[in-house]
């Protein structure tokens, strides 16, 4: 509820601006929630104030990535920006023009997390069971140098973004609570939310028992290599964000 009304009132690329700010505090918060004595009562203030942070910057940064993407693929559907499937000025179908620009943005996204987590790795001296070396960088210090490129990022998208033309019927219209209620009569809403729903046990599953539990204590593997691993999975996700973006540009996306 919270994100709506911070992308209404800053836009989607203000939206974009705070929800990167956010997650620059998440990763300089936990950076320095390492340096602090291991279950302390320090460490874990400093590491809820980073899961707050986290937390409420994906939510505003989802939204803004949203109306955003609305935005994009409306204007250039009418030709009013480049288009990735016509020359410039040429009209498009606008599911086409959503599928592929959605799967090349996802593919985008996640080639990127897949390269940041093998650096994470390749800085803590290993790659999956082979451990080349000594870590290049402390774990707070690989937090803090990510969060200096994130603030860096910010900085980039505030300066040099255009926002594209808000679309005729912006999600920026959600931003009451009602309007967001009524959706929930739509069953492709609770089919989407059981994706989330999906999404966030996997990711509570894979960094809580599969990482902590098994990889850290595993002989070959390690600390050092949960970089890689998960890496892995991500560049799953991002080939197949390609595949389906290919395949929702010939079939659709889902029934009308």
């Amino acid at each position: 509820f919270v994100a709506p009304h911070v992308v209404g009132f800053f836009g989607p690329k203000g939206g974009l601006v705070v929800g990167m700010s956010l997650a620059t505090s998440y990763a300089a918060l936990f950076g320095s929630a390492t340096l602090e004595e291991p279950g302390s009562d320090e460490q874990w203030a400093v590491y809820l104030l980073a899961c707050f942070c986290t937390g409420t910057g994906a939510g505003v940064m989802w939204t803004a990535q949203g109306v955003f993407f609305s935005n994009t693929c409306a204007a250039m559907s009418d030709g009013d920006m480049p288009s990735i499937l016509t020359s410039d000025g040429e009209s498009a179908v606008r599911e086409a023009v959503t599928a592929a620009l959605g799967g090349r943005f996802a593919a985008v996204y996640l080639f990127m997390d897949v390269g940041f987590k093998l650096v994470a790795s390749l800085m803590q001296g290993s790659v999956l069971g082979w451990h080349f070396g000594d870590p290049m960088i402390s774990v707070s210090g690989m937090f803090f140098l990510f969060a200096c490129l994130s603030g860096g990022a910010g900085i980039l998208v505030a300066v040099f973004v255009r926002a594209p033309p808000p679309a005729p019927a912006s999600m920026l219209k959600a931003s009451c609570a009602p309007p967001a209620f009524r959706l929930w009569q739509r069953p492709e809403l609770w089919c989407l939310g059981l994706v989330n729903f999906t999404f966030g046990f996997c990711a509570a599953f894979m960094n809580g028992y599969v990482n902590g539990s098994l990889t850290c204590r595993n002989s070959m593997l390690g600390v050092g290599s949960i970089g890689t691993l998960m890496a892995l999975t991500s560049l799953t996700a991002a080939g197949c964000s390609l595949l389906f973006g290919v395949v929702a540009q010939n079939i659709g996306k889902g029934p009308e």
